[in-house]
């Protein structure tokens, strides 16, 4: 009957816990076989894997930063408390940045040479001086 119970409570975060828990102390119960006690390591590690990522995905801090939360959540072995941190003082990414290409230096033969900018810098002091606009 409890694991019935514990069964029908998975999606509540103290079920996890609790399954965390559990696991954690097969892991470390000697009578056990080292097969199940391996096994029992493993799922506590799996569950306390899926509880980080979902502690930083799943927090406020990562409305906005959807792929740095996803890349710190899965990418690294942070902790959720630095990750979210991490996540604060990064800018939120806007539809305009994520379809706007980033300006890229003009470099090779099509950059501008010195007597372009030459060039360039008198013309605008001549709009200047007659109050013209560029």
């Amino acid at each position: 009957e409890d694991d019935t119970v514990a069964e029908d409570d998975e999606d509540e975060p103290d079920a996890e816990d609790t399954e965390e828990e559990k696991a954690a102390n097969a892991a470390s119960n000697k009578k056990l076989g080292v097969e199940k006690r391996v096994a029992a390591a493993r799922k506590a590690g799996r569950l306390a894997e899926r509880r980080r990522i979902g502690t930083i995905l799943s927090d406020k801090a990562a409305a906005g930063r959807i792929e740095t939360a996803l890349t710190l959540a899965v990418n690294t072995g942070m902790d959720p408390k630095a990750a979210i941190t991490t996540l604060k003082t990064t800018p939120k990414s806007g539809r305009l940045a994520s379809v706007m290409p980033a300006r890229e230096p003009k470099i090779g033969a099509d950059s501008p040479t010195a007597d372009d900018k030459r060039v360039a810098a008198a013309g605008a002091r001549y709009r200047a001086s007659r109050g013209l606009k560029d």
